[in-house]
């Protein structure tokens, strides 16, 4: 995750999964990111520091 981050993440976060769907590389992460615009969030798990986290994202 970079500086324009999406708010709750950080830089050096790795996105692992959104909403279930797991994230391989940045088209994945926009695919899974669009899909869940309509209910205006998305549970992504990431690992920060090495270790598991779920964090509710908006996506609008």
């Amino acid at each position: 995750v970079g500086a324009s981050a999406p708010p709750g993440l950080n830089p050096g976060d790795v996105i692992t999964s959104i909403n279930g769907q797991p994230i391989t590389g940045q088209a994945s992460a926009a695919s899974a990111f669009a899909a869940a615009q309509a209910s205006g969030s998305a549970q992504v798990q990431i690992t920060r520091d090495g270790k598991p986290v779920t964090l509710t994202v908006p996506t609008r």
